[in-house]
């Protein structure tokens, strides 16, 4: 993602309430995002649903032509900075 895309987001989670941002003891200018509770929640309860839908949409391939996709998809995935 890009830098100014992941502030979005986190300002997203942070007004949410998802996420709670501190600064690193040993270096100020680092900060530190960690879920909250409420976070958490919101994790266990919406990772099972996002995995069930990844495995419905992959339900039509074969095992060899699933890896094959995750190649093929790998392969045009821009590589991150």
């Amino acid at each position: 993602m890009d830098p100014s895309t992941i502030s979005v987001v986190v300002q997203k989670l942070l007004t949410e309430k998802l996420v709670e941002k501190t600064k690193l003891p040993s270096d100020r200018r680092t900060s530190v995002i960690a879920l909250t509770d409420l976070g958490k929640r919101c994790v266990e309860e919406h990772v099972p649903i996002s995995i069930k839908a990844g495995d419905d949409l992959l339900a039509p391939l074969s095992h060899g032509e699933r890896i094959l996709l995750l190649e093929l998809l790998d392969k045009i995935t821009p590589p991150e900075d």
